[in-house]
């Protein structure tokens, strides 16, 4: 059975593959209000092909799955849908990724998901997008970028976050 699976698998990459960018993007736009059950087919040819994308020799599929889950993004009505689509970028994401997503740190839903993906990215700009969006953050979004920026280890965060947990907010002072 695995060996089956596994050709089925590899079968589906190659169908999503020929599709192009824009067929991707129509395959994902597919997604509905989360508990849908053709959700879970869509879902689980997006993770595969993340997957796939990821491996050697695969750039040019890495960039696509990039370019198609940054054009999809906005079209996802349900914040449960476009947070999967982010979480793919703990996969696929490189440098690329980050200007695409860096505005989601602003939302109370989705920075979470955004934090996780730009630490996974962990370049300097993934890095820097954190510390930028800090200032801008508050609530949920603001100690999800805080967190993000320690398990970076992104050393000139120290002084924002020092004066953040000497400040007047009593969710983020400790």
């Amino acid at each position: 059975e695995p060996a089956k699976t596994a050709a089925l698998a590899k079968s589906n990459v190659v169908d999503i593959a020929s599709f192009g960018e824009d067929g991707y993007i129509k395959l994902i736009s597919g997604l509905n209000a989360p508990g849908n059950p053709s959700n879970a087919a869509i879902e689980y040819a997006v993770s595969g092909f993340s997957a796939y994308a990821t491996q050697t020799a695969n750039e040019d599929m890495r960039k696509m799955c990039v370019a198609a889950y940054i054009k999809v993004l906005p079209k996802l009505a349900d914040k449960k849908n476009q947070a999967f689509i982010i979480s793919q970028f703990d996969l696929v994401g490189k440098d690329d990724a980050v200007a695409g997503i860096q505005g989601y740190l602003a939302d109370n839903e989705l920075a979470d998901v955004t934090v996780r993906a730009l630490v996974k990215i962990n370049t300097q700009a993934s890095k820097m997008a954190l510390l930028n969006a800090l200032p801008k953050a508050d609530g949920q979004a603001k100690i999800s970028i805080i967190e993000g920026l320690g398990d970076a280890h992104f050393k000139p965060a120290a002084a924002a976050i020092g004066r953040l947990a000497t400040g007047t907010d009593a969710k983020v002072v400790r």
